[in-house]
């Protein structure tokens, strides 16, 4: 299983693309998929949604933070509560193209000296 954790701060112009982009190259993968946001007190419309999508995909989940906490401490809190066996981390105006996931899994498969990649 992949565990995506995507930071957001007002993101309501990148998040739906962002997201739809990782579910879409995780089935292109043929892997599971967890999804941990990382809202950082948006005035905006991210976290309606982001609650939206999670409607119809449970696999995401949602914490609100009612301040910016920057990227490190929610993104060490995403890496503490995921549950994948990999870890994606990405920014929320980040759009994978759909063969992103299964083409850096090859690398992390195939060459045993790696432990991390980056498209």
């Amino acid at each position: 299983m992949i565990s995506a954790i995507i930071l957001t701060w007002n993101s309501e112009k990148y998040i739906k693309k962002c997201i739809e982009s990782v579910i879409e190259s995780a089935v292109f993968a043929q892997e599971k998929i967890e999804i941990l946001i990382f809202d950082n007190g948006s005035k905006d419309q991210t976290p309606v949604i982001i609650k939206d999508l999670i409607k119809t995909h449970p696999f995401i989940q949602l914490t609100r933070f009612e301040q910016n906490r920057g990227t490190t401490y929610p993104r060490n809190l995403g890496i503490k509560n995921s549950e994948g066996d990999y870890i994606l981390i990405l920014d929320s105006d980040v759009e994978l193209e759909k063969d992103t996931i299964k083409e850096l899994l090859r690398v992390l498969k195939d060459r045993k000296d790696v432990g991390i990649v980056c498209p």
